[in-house]
């Protein structure tokens, strides 16, 4: 082959696997709106890909050996992966319709995950016959066995790690999930055409005729060995896998936790089993022993992993605080500490998982003429083991050993392998026998100590007790109790749930308490996200309710609410209390039942909640209300930017029709309903004054003035709607995390002000004005402070009690100034 038509290969693959994990990346996102964030569903839909690429790699393995023209075989496979994709992108957007077969009786959670596992399978099954096919294109070129599976396997993962960054980084905000399935499949068919067309192949001998330039002494190093080479696959896939899952584990304990951090530490993992493979190519090139690369290899990923354990405990005073400190960009601290954790920790691991691949091609078949074959069934046993993986990580290891000892639980098993193969050679090394064992003493040393927790990073900066500290399923639970200020912490993984400050618990007060005040009496109420209980108990207050469910991704939060009782009033002991432990958009796609309240208080839209801040997540609480049915929930204003913010509060309007904006403090709510918000003063002010709750300051003329925006349309007015097939909230611009942007949107709400038409029957009409023009200027006065401007905050405060001086709350923050000095 000329080496003009070998760049173009080079290039063909690397498309090709850029097509690839786009489809991953977009069914990874589609099922999690569908089947939810948890573990269970991404471990399931991971293992689903694993399995389809392994059946795919045996099954197109043998049968791109045996094709006469494999150009014309890689191009048919092409186009049927375009075409299967396709198929898949569509028959996935059938799962709501799953969901609202219900009424008939069937088991929905077992049938949606039914066919979302057959769809990724069907997907992966075809994507993995690829490179079995491929490997035969390099022989024919000239290659030698190793060569092959160096070069197909690293320009396939190096195509596959960009594939991951753009999808995450550019392909789904842009293009959104059908266009970037449109975009790879276009990718294919073009590929297809060049395979036949474009890809000129040295005809002349084909790969059985030809001989093998090798010294009989290479030829007797170099034997077939399968048994060593299918083990040392498996070991590596399934402890790789395990050690991905874990470290992603700690990554989002460590880290900030957005669609951008992840897709680059995964970008940054695949990127090592190109660099792994590349390595191996030049080896082989020089005819090094295969057998004793290999072993080398396990052994040193035995190491990397237990190096990385070692990164991975002191990330936060070695890397992550450091960094914190010296980057003042919004781009900077969101992307560069993952990039560093990761090429310091996962980058070693999958670079040696790489080169135990390609050389273990190289053993199980080193006769050239046999590649496809036996590429493919290198390809099924090391993604069997990548199969079994994820399920051992999420489900057995972590939950009970820990993520720590989890890490030290797969370098063991990599040493205790490694050491085995290297024991059944003839030849060995007093050093290389000393090293492992004395290795294997130390990791074994570590699993039986303490357990060793993975703090968030805050941790180290204050002087925290630990009160409670669970490693689950779906997170790592902390609460923390700060010595000096005597304020607790808790955290799901690195997500602040809720502080006990003034304008958190003021802000979740409100959202518990709105419904009664407006005249509603919710009866039957679900909770999307329990925190720490202070939303759910506060309802609960209210004798009128009947029922209330609290859908949380964490049920263990409730043994850590027990360190909030005098917020929560020991919610969990109230028999009208139900902790349900799943997806919150999830369980209202299952349930059929309505509601009279759905209040949702989900973590902040742009860190892991952007599907319950789409037009279709509303309309789905818009479905499951009864007729006199509202929701609230939990609208942020800092970390978005100031078309975001106007374009949830539209989003949310595009649903509900009467939507209202409330003020609590720093924070504001939503409020929606099915029919027009008006409220009788005089109903309000009774339920106002049935309210016996010591923090939340019940004066209804005060609880009027939180009303900031009676009518959003001029806000909302031409601004983008947030889908679920484009979310600027997944995939935001990095500008959100500028600081300024609670100022922002505090102004712009202000500028839109308006609060006629909502309140009635008002008896003291200068006193409610009195308390309106009092509550816009300590909004005016929230935002100096925001500014940093603490003398035209205390002025502002004091102009605002000046005009009303029977506003309590203005007295409690001029006091609260006074105490801060």
């Amino acid at each position: 082959m000329k080496q003009n038509s070998r760049y173009l290969l080079f290039l063909a693959v690397f498309a090709a696997g850029f097509s690839f994990l786009v489809y991953e990346v977009v069914w990874n996102r589609l099922l999690s709106l569908y089947l939810g964030i948890t573990v269970h569903a991404s471990t399931v839909v991971i293992s689903a890909y694993m399995a389809g690429l392994s059946a795919g790699a045996f099954f197109f393995g043998k049968k791109a050996q045996e094709a006469v023209d494999v150009q014309k075989f890689i191009s048919r496979l092409l186009i049927t992966v375009a075409a299967v994709n396709l198929i898949v992108y569509r028959l996935i957007l059938f799962l709501p319709a799953i969901y609202r077969a219900n009424a008939w009786g069937i088991n929905i959670g077992f049938t949606a995950y039914s066919y979302s596992l057959v769809l990724v399978f069907m997907s992966a099954f075809f994507i993995g016959g690829f490179m079995p096919a491929v490997s035969r294109i390099f022989v024919m070129s000239g290659d030698n066995t190793g060569q092959a599976a160096a070069n197909t396997f690293g320009f396939e993962t190096l195509g596959s790690a960009t594939g991951g960054l753009l999808a995450g980084f550019l392909l789904l905000g842009s293009l959104g999930a059908s266009g970037s399935v449109f975009f790879a499949a276009g990718i294919n068919i073009l590929l297809a055409v060049f395979a036949v067309k474009g890809l000129k192949v040295q005809r002349g001998l084909q790969p059985e005729q030809k001989a093998e330039k090798k010294s009989e002494k290479i030829k007797k190093i170099l034997q077939e060995k399968p048994r060593t080479a299918m083990a040392a696959v498996f070991v590596s896939g399934l402890c790789g896998f395990i050690f991905q899952i874990t470290a992603m584990r700690i990554f989002r304990i460590y880290l900030t936790n957005t669609s951008y951090t992840f897709s680059l530490i995964i970008s940054v993992t695949i990127s090592g089993y190109f660099a792994g493979s590349m390595i191996y190519r030049k080896l082989s090139a020089r005819d090094y022993n295969t057998e004793k690369i290999l072993i080398t290899s396990m052994f040193l990923m035995a190491a990397a992993v237990g190096a990385g354990i070692v990164v991975f405990v002191n990330a936060p005073e070695w890397i992550i605080l450091p960094l914190h400190k010296t980057l003042s960009a919004s781009w900077a601290r969101i992307l560069i500490p993952p990039a560093a954790l990761s090429m310091l920790t996962v980058l070693p691991q999958s670079v040696l998982s790489g080169i135990i691949f390609t050389s273990a091609v190289k053993l199980y078949r080193n006769r050239s003429e046999k590649i496809s074959s036996g590429f493919g069934r290198i390809y099924f046993v090391n993604t069997a083991g990548a199969f079994l993986g994820p399920f051992t990580a999420a489900f057995v290891l972590i939950p009970r050993a820990g993520a720590v000892r989890t890490l030290l639980a797969v370098s063991l098993i990599l040493s205790l392998f490694s050491m085995t193969l290297y024991f059944r050679k003839k030849q060995k090394s007093i050093i290389f026998m000393l090293t492992g064992v004395s290795f294997i003493i130390v990791i074994f040393a570590g699993l039986i100590r303490e357990r060793i927790m993975i703090l968030p990073p805050s941790f180290s900066l204050f002087d925290r007790e630990i009160l409670f500290y669970r490693e689950t399923v779906e997170a790592t639970l902390v609460v923390g109790h700060e010595k000096v200020s005597g304020v607790n912490h808790t955290f799901f993984n690195n997500n602040s749930v809720i502080g006990s400050s003034y304008d958190a618990i003021k802000a979740v007060k409100l959202l518990g308490h709105l419904p009664f005040l407006t005249g509603k009496v919710p009866e039957n109420v679900l909770v999307v996200g329990f925190g720490i209980g202070v939303t759910a108990s506060t309802i609960l207050q209210h004798e009128d309710v009947k029922s209330l469910e609290c859908v949380e991704l964490a049920e263990d939060l409730t043994e850590a609410a027990e360190f909030y009782t005098n917020f929560n009033n020991n919610v969990t002991g109230d028999p009208r209390f139900v902790i349900i432990g799943d997806d919150g958009r999830n369980y209202l796609q299952r349930s059929g039942k309505k509601y009279d309240l759905i209040s949702s208080d989900p973590t902040h839209p742009v860190l892991g909640s952007g599907a319950l801040y789409s037009r279709e997540y509303f309309q789905l609480c818009y479905d499951h209300l009864t007729d006199n049915g509202i929701v609230t929930q939990y609208l942020p204003l800092h970390k978005l930017m100031k078309d975001d913010f106007a374009g949830i509060i539209a989003t949310f309007r595009s649903v509900f029709e009467n939507t209202t904006v409330w003020m609590g403090h720093t924070h504001a709510i939503l409020y929606g309903s099915k029919k027009p918000l008006r409220i009788d003063f005089a109903d309000f002010k009774a339920a106002a004054a049935k309210i016996s709750d010591p923090y939340f300051y019940s004066d209804p003329y005060a609880l009027a003035s939180y009303l900031i925006l009676a009518d959003v349309s001029s806000i909302a007015e031409g601004k983008r709607i947030c889908t679920d097939n484009r979310s600027y909230l997944d995939f935001f611009k990095f500008r959100s995390f500028d600081p300024e942007n609670w100022i922002i949107n505090a102004e712009n709400i202000r500028n839109h002000y308006n609060t006629e038409g909502v309140f009635y029957n008002i008896e003291d009409t200068e006193k409610f004005e009195r308390y309106k023009k009092s509550g816009l200027m300590l909004h005016e006065a929230l935002i100096e402070s925001i500014k940093g401007d603490r003398e035209s905050y205390v002025r502002l405060l004091r102009k605002s009690y000046a005009v009303n001086p029977d506003n309590q709350e203005t007295v409690f923050l001029l006091r609260l100034e006074a105490m801060s000095q």
